[in-house]
C-alpha cells in the first residue's frame, strides 16, 4: 500500500468515526445501523451481546428510548469527536 493509499484509507475510519457519532446522537438509527455489516456482533458487557443489524437498531432505539428521560426524542447526549490514533493501515 502507498503512503496515499494509507491515507485515504485513515481518512475513511475518521470519517465513519464522525459518521456514528452523528447518526448516534441525532437519534438516526437507520443510518447508523447501515454502518454496520449485516453480520455485526457487538459485544457491550453488562448489555449484552448484539448480533445483526436488526438487533443492533433494535438495541440502539431502546437506548434511545431510556435516555431520553424528558421525552422530547432526542439523545441528552453528544459524542465528541477530536483527535485519532490509528495504527498498521494495510490493504
Amino acid at each position: 500500500m502507498t503512503d496515499i493509499e494509507a491515507l485515504v484509507e485513515i481518512e475513511k475510519i475518521k470519517k465513519l468515526r464522525i459518521l456514528y457519532s452523528h447518526y448516534f446522537d441525532s437519534n438516526d438509527l437507520d443510518s447508523l445501523a447501515a454502518l454496520f455489516t449485516d453480520d455485526v456482533v457487538c459485544e457491550f458487557g453488562v448489555h449484552g451481546t448484539w448480533i445483526g443489524k436488526e438487533e443492533l437498531r433494535k438495541n440502539y432505539e431502546a437506548v434511545h428510548t431510556e435516555m431520553d428521560k424528558l421525552k422530547n426524542g432526542s439523545y441528552p447526549y453528544l459524542h465528541v469527536t477530536r483527535a485519532y490514533f490509528i495504527n498498521n493501515v494495510s490493504a
